[in-house]
């Protein structure tokens, strides 16, 4: 497991393109699998934008990576549920950061700060997060990087009870969800990942194809975008919405 975060995970980390890649690449394997990489991926990056040391760095990605490990005792009728679940059932899938906590104590190999971060990454810092219901200043950092990742992960993701939605509406979803975040880490995550989304290709609601010109940090904004007939203009001036994202 060291070894595939050394090894691995960092080249992704350090790719240019990587969010098109992670939303673009075919995923024959379970959920989880990708998921939990994607986690890692991202948790990386933002602790990278946020200037952590290479061994913060490098915890935060092995807490991603084993962030949902939890999940393997929870029946999977649960977890491949495709409808709503019941309040029993969601009780069951809350217990996963609980359980994933106890795996990873038996693993001598792996720190306490990473198993915090496992068992924390559900906290949220309005207090509003399980298991603890923890206010802010008891959620441990990697903790909240990791809960950032996790969400933008999840949603960009096919699930079996919810199709994915693009990365340009993921950011409007932790945007909505900033109260519950750690604004700070947040805004550094959507402010650099605005950036990596200029120069992309877009298709519109009007089914043309566009290019994304210019996103700015401002919560809400909505891209400047250039069809492929050369017209400029910002989506906040119009009815058009991106409906998917070309790369």
């Amino acid at each position: 497991m060291l070894v595939l975060v050394d090894d691995k995970i960092f080249r992704f980390i350090d790719e240019p393109g990587i969010f098109n890649h992670l939303y673009q690449i075919e995923r024959k394997e379970s959920y989880l699998y990708h998921h939990s990489l994607d986690v890692a991926i991202i948790s990386g990056i933002l602790a990278r934008w946020l200037e952590l040391p290479n061994q913060d760095v490098n915890d935060v990605v092995l807490a991603g990576l084993l962030h949902d490990i939890g999940k393997v005792l929870v029946p999977s009728g649960i977890l491949d549920k495709p409808g709503k679940l019941t309040p029993e059932e969601q009780e069951a899938i809350m217990l996963h950061s609980s359980y994933g906590s106890k795996l990873i104590k038996k693993l001598k190999y792996i720190s306490n700060k990473v198993n915090l971060a496992v068992f924390q990454h559900h906290e949220r810092v309005d207090g509003s997060g399980y298991p603890l219901k923890a206010s802010t200043e008891k959620i441990y950092l990697p903790a909240k990087i990791i809960g950032i990742a996790d969400v933008y992960g999840a949603v960009t993701s096919n699930r079996v009870y919810k199709q994915r939605i693009s990365p340009f509406d993921a950011v409007g979803v932790l945007e909505d969800m900033m109260g519950s975040l750690d604004i700070s880490i947040c805004m550094a995550f959507l402010n650099n990942i605005k950036d990596c989304f200029i120069g992309n290709n877009v298709l519109l609601s009007d089914r043309r194809e566009a290019k994304v010109i210019y996103w700015s940090k401002f919560k809400h904004a909505r891209p400047i975008v250039q069809t492929i007939d050369g017209e400029c203009f910002s989506l906040e001036k119009t009815q058009v919405n991106i409906v998917d994202f070309l790369g």
